[in-house]
């Protein structure tokens, strides 16, 4: 076990940001991001602890930030479940996923695009329950970006929840990590993930079922997820396993096919290919020894921390990838996800304090 330790392995910090064509400096923890278009918005899930400031929309023309001002009212319509109600003291964002919505809410006096957004919600104490998911929607209005609070689902205390996809009929899809246990156990999970052990699974609610789990999605810390756009395909990406580090899994069929990637993928974004028009994901995560690489960034949050990692490609029905960008530790903060908009990639990590911006260059994969 000494290995894990290395001191010329681990994670150091990275430079001070910059604010430039290179980074936007100043957001806490942006550890997931989703576009919002095909060229000009990025919605940004930050990791405070004041559910006012959850989210940051990014202009990509002019490279600033903006949080939306959030609305507190009661919805007209709402989603999730009945008994679930609005209580946001005390708990932190994990994972979102975000789809448009063809209406702007009738209980706003906005006009204009509008998404509907679905967040984990976990409560400050580390090894408590609480999670749940939360809906929101995004209103784009001609006085600026509005925030509104429409329902919640709860989540059993069974599951650990990280990331969430949404699936076009308002059902739900999430990564379920592992068991959070206390004592001695929890000291078996470390080594679990080194060796990589199976430790979790996709969950899928939807509002005549309930939770259950998705058959056939077990795997060494399930993270990131997404669902296509017919809601009857999953990919879940697994940061421990050895070999089939992403999973396609087919919902009507339970048929499963796994891919191997060339980094521990963390978040999973949906993109298209410019040249095809072929509906592929980008994968983002550390490289070099597992554990090692990222061990103690838990202790660097306020100066960051910089690790290895890649992002990739990974085509949606072949599950082909490829390598589109790296980083050596020491550059930047080390990057949980990847958004694509134009010949430009977003990067966000969980572990510092600016969404990184690197050309997106499907031909050379280092940096």
């Amino acid at each position: 076990m000494a290995a894990l330790t290395c001191a010329a392995c681990g994670p150091v910090p990275p430079p001070e940001c910059t604010a430039g064509p290179s980074a936007i400096c100043g957001l806490e923890r942006p550890e997931d991001i989703a576009p919002l278009d095909d060229a000009h918005l990025l919605m940004v899930q930050l990791r405070p602890g004041d559910p006012g400031r959850w989210f940051s929309i990014i202009e990509a023309a002019t490279l600033t930030a903006s949080p939306p001002t959030v609305i507190r009212q009661e919805p007209v319509e709402r989603a999730g479940e009945a008994g679930c109600i609005a209580t946001p003291a005390l708990r932190r964002p994990r994972g979102f996923d975000i789809r448009p919505i063809s209406v702007a809410p009738a209980d706003t006096e906005a006009s204009g695009p509008a998404w509907r957004v679905v967040v984990v919600s976990d409560v400050a104490e580390a090894g408590t329950g609480g999670q749940r998911i939360e809906f929101l929607d995004l209103i784009h209005a001609p006085a600026g970006w509005l925030l509104s609070w429409v329902g919640c689902v709860d989540v059993p205390d069974a599951y650990f929840l990280n990331d969430v996809a949404l699936g076009p009929g308002g059902n739900l899809f999430a990564t379920h990590m592992y068991g959070r246990v206390g004592g001695w156990r929890a000291r078996l999970t470390r080594p679990m993930f080194f060796i990589g052990v199976d430790t979790g699974y996709a969950v899928a609610w939807d509002l005549a079922q309930g939770w259950r789990k998705v058959a056939g999605s077990d795997g060494a810390f399930p993270n990131g997820i997404a669902v296509d756009p017919t809601g009857s395909v999953l990919y879940v990406a697994y940061t421990y396993n050895y070999v089939a580090s992403l999973a396609k899994i087919d919902l009507l069929t339970g048929a499963r096919e796994n891919a191997a990637l060339p980094l521990r993928p963390d978040n999973i974004t949906w993109d298209l290919d410019p040249e095809t028009q072929a509906r592929r994901l980008i994968a983002t995560g550390a490289t070099g020894l597992r554990l090692v690489t990222t061990s103690g960034c838990e202790a660097m949050l306020q100066v960051g921390c910089s690790f290895a990692f890649s992002v990739a490609t990974v085509d949606a029905i072949t599950l082909e990838s490829r390598r589109v960008l790296h980083y050596e530790r020491g550059r930047v903060p080390g990057a949980s996800v990847a958004a694509r908009l134009g010949n430009r990639l977003f990067l966000g990590t969980a572990v510092g304090e600016r969404v990184t911006i690197a050309t997106f260059d499907s031909k050379n994969g280092d940096r």
